[in-house]
This record gives structure tokens, sequence and C-alpha cells, in this order.
């Protein structure tokens, strides 16, 4: 169960440092193709995980008390569990990839609507209004994980990488102090910024 969390938590760390690497270096479909081998490597390993816990549904429960009630309880939620894990997956691998492109004040939107407007709000209501119980919690859960993995997944989709690898550049630029245009950068400052030999210049 860890490492179901450890994982697609590693995945998208290391997705953030080396995808703001690419793209300040100028390299956006080096940026492009390592994002998405972050985002599948992380779909596969989840998928895996969603089978084992839906085909052991009826079993898995056991581990945990000798409880029948409890035991069909369990197995009743897997399949939603298994759902929640994939886009738990997802969504931590692909915001990963958005941290890295600069993009934390998205995904605290993309978290508010996901979580709390879609997951937080549809859970209370099932669980307390419509008295579902802890199936309505995780039908809750399982939503909110699933809206917010779409939205970032749809960004990916969408993402001028192009774009992303200039506004890094720029952003490079402005903090190391360069002067020029807010938002604009020719390549010879480009060149002495992004270039081995310009990073060594001014690290001397």
């Amino acid at each position: 169960m860890h490492l179901q969390v450890a994982c697609p938590l590693a995945v998208g760390i290391a997705a953030s440092i080396r995808v703001g690497n690419l793209l300040g270096a100028g390299q956006p479909s080096g940026a492009r193709m390592f994002a998405w081998m972050c985002v599948a490597a992380v779909a596969t390993f989840v998928a895996m995980n969603a089978c084992i816990i839906v085909l052991t549904r009826h079993v898995i429960g056991r581990a945990f008390s000798e409880d029948e009630e409890v035991i069909k309880i369990m197995a009743m939620i897997a399949p939603i569990a298994a759902l929640h894990q994939m886009s738990d997956g997802l969504m931590g691998s692909a915001q990963g990839v958005l941290r890295g492109c600069g993009r934390q004040s998205l995904l605290m939107f993309y978290n508010l609507g996901g979580f709390w407007g879609c997951g937080v709000l549809l859970g209370s209501t099932l669980c307390f209004k419509f008295d579902m119980g802890v199936l309505g919690l995780w039908i809750g859960i399982a939503s909110g994980t699933t809206a917010t993995a779409i939205l970032n997944v749809t960004t990916l989709v969408f993402m001028d990488w192009n774009k992303e690898s200039r506004r890094a550049q720029d952003t490079l630029i402005h903090a190391a102090g360069e002067p020029g245009q807010e938002g604009t950068v020719n390549d010879e400052e480009l060149q002495s910024l992004v270039s081995p030999e310009g990073q060594g210049h001014r690290q001397a």
C-alpha cells in the first residue's frame, strides 16, 4: 500500500526537477518526451495496482478484519478505490510536470476545484444527504481525484512546450538580473545564460 503512494510521488518529484531543467536549457522536445514518459510509467504502475485491488476485492478485507460485514463493505468499495488509485497516480505525475513548468498557481485552482468543489461536496452530499455512508464518501474521494487528474492531464495535452521553454528562459534571465524589457530576451542574452560558457562566466 505504501508503494502505491510512494512511487507516483517519487516520479512526480523527478518530473518536476527534470522538466524544469530541460525547459530552462531550451530543450522543449526533451521536456515533452520526459513528461509523457513519467505519466506513462505511473499510469502503467497504478493500472497494475488497480487490477490487483479489483481482483482481490473479496479477500483483501480479511487482512484487516474477520467481520464478514466489514469484508463485504470493502469488496463493494474496492472498485471505487481502484479508480481513486489510478486517478491519484496520474494526478501526481502530471502535477509534478506542471510544477516543473512553473504552474503552481494553476495547480492550486485545480486542487480547489477538484478536491473541494467536486470531491468534498459530492462525498458529503452522498454520505449524509442520501444516506450512502462510507460508499458515498469514497465516491466523492474518487470523483475529486479523477476530476483533478483530468484537468492536469488535459493541460499537458494542449501545452505549447516551445512557449513554456521560452517562458522558463525569460524567468532565468530576469532572476539572473540581466537588463532588458520584461518578458523578452534576445538570442545573444539567452545564449550567454543557458550555454555552459555563459554559466561559467557568471559563476566566476
